[in-house]
């Protein structure tokens, strides 16, 4: 009670003196029984704090690393480190400098908590043999125990054998199944099994020529902190490394066929010949199918890309002759709108969008005139040769960004599809190659 404030009467303060001078054995405590035995007491359960005011300036690399870990996908992280690390590796001269301005972001990407020990622990004691107080550079670690190892060196240092070999005798007397190999620019993912690490890395994340398809694979690899699983990350690494093996073998099948590969080939194609004279000629008919089915490939790949260029360039000009008119053309070329009918509406932006990822989708199975977008009152419609009875999709954006995309079976139910972004349409990319296929065929 604050001093001079007190609403007590006379005869309640007078009560109170009266209650303050008894001795301890004269007050009644049965109603709130005296509290003898304080062995199990704790101290400032019930400790509050003063709040102060205070002024804080983050610099911008601290402001960088908060917007990484809360609101950056780990795609969005690594692109933002590969820049870091293409600008400044060539300041980055000690082994110290390059954890500090690399590894830990690339930890922080992956969802760990750097300032968290019981989650990244630094200079972990990995101990093997006679060897004692051995330490890996960090341990990520769950449930107290590590679950990946990670052994940084210099920027300018090459990740070799015997680098990979420190790494494999940490990893085989830990529990962690995972080992990362770095210097800072380049991270090799390796795997162990019954604690014995294969040599080979099933993953290697370069930042100074950063990859789009790697870092979908670690998207997959479930060895980021909400992903986590150890068996799945197993299967995903021993696929990766068959992978990359059938790849190799390829490769050097492609640039020089072994007499293996040569004769597996004579052998499918049920060739009777047997002779030296034979094989020296099939080889060169092997390199040669080679060559041209890459090149064929190549020049496919090339005429889709345009065709997609083309496509997209077509589609923006659409977009502006649509915006400047009053309202969408008609339904078909000579066949004029109602004239009691109200004119359509004009699609939103998130609509022409849509509309626009849906085209790119189909262009290579028909031309982009096919692919028609037609509005209602609440969605709009995406129809092959603009008929009603062939939509390929529905698209429910006028009330983003809330937005859903309507697929269609071969019985034309309809399914709807939350969308995050008008970017997840690739999500259902089958699907919607799917529905126009059919079309093609009715």
């Amino acid at each position: 009670m604050r001093k001079g404030n007190s609403s007590l009467t006379k005869d309640q303060k007078n009560e109170i003196r009266a209650l303050a001078k008894l001795p301890d054995d004269q007050i009644d405590t049965t109603e709130v029984p005296e509290v003898l035995d304080w062995s199990e007491a704790k101290r400032g359960l019930f400790y509050r704090h003063v709040d102060q005011q205070i002024t804080s300036r983050p610099d911008s690399e601290g402001v960088c690393n908060q917007k990484r870990g809360r609101n950056m996908s780990l795609r969005e992280a690594l692109e933002a480190l590969s820049r870091k690390a293409i600008e400044q590796q060539d300041q980055m001269m000690t082994e110290e400098a390059a954890k500090l301005a690399l590894v830990m972001p690339f930890m922080e990407a992956l969802g760990y908590d750097i300032f968290e020990p019981t989650e990244v622990e630094p200079e972990y004691t990995a101990d093997f043999g006679e060897k004692q107080g051995k330490k890996v550079d960090y341990a990520i670690k769950r449930d107290n125990k590590p679950i990946i190892l990670i052994e940084c060196k210099k920027v300018k240092d090459p990740l070799d054998a015997g680098k990979a070999d420190q790494l494999a005798l940490y990893l085989n007397t830990t529990d962690a199944r995972f080992g990362i190999l770095t210097n800072g620019i380049v991270y090799r993912f390796y795997s162990s099994r019954a604690n014995r690490m294969d040599p080979n890395p099933f993953l290697e994340i370069d930042l100074a020529n950063l990859n789009p398809g790697d870092v979908d694979t670690l998207e997959k690899s479930h060895l980021d902190k909400t992903s986590f699983d150890v068996e799945k990350g197993q299967v995903v690494a021993e696929e990766l490394k068959d992978v990359g093996s059938i790849k190799t073998y390829l490769r050097e099948a492609y640039t020089q066929p072994n007499e293996e590969f040569v004769r597996f080939l004579a052998r499918v194609l049920k060739k009777k010949k047997r002779s030296s004279k034979f094989f020296r000629s099939f080889t060169v008919l092997v390199k040669r199918a080679f060559h041209d089915f890459i090149s064929e490939e190549l020049k496919k790949t090339s005429d889709r890309a345009s065709a997609i260029k083309a496509n997209q360039e077509n589609l923006e000009t659409s977009v502006t002759n649509a915006r400047q008119s009053d309202d969408l053309p008609a339904r078909k070329e000579g066949v004029k709108e109602d004239g009691n009918r109200k004119p359509r509406r004009k699609p939103t932006d998130q609509e022409f969008e849509g509309y626009g990822k849906v085209r790119t989708m189909v262009v290579d199975m028909v031309g982009p005139d096919k692919i028609v977008m037609r509005t209602h009152k609440n969605n709009c419609s995406v129809l092959f040769d603009d008929n009603i009875q062939k939509r390929i999709c529905r698209l429910y954006f006028k009330a983003a960004p809330v937005m859903k995309l309507g697929l269609f079976d071969e019985q034309k139910k309809e399914t709807k599809h939350s969308l995050d972004s008008v970017d997840d349409i690739w999500k259902y990319a089958n699907q919607l190659q799917a529905a126009v296929k059919r079309y093609l065929h009715t």
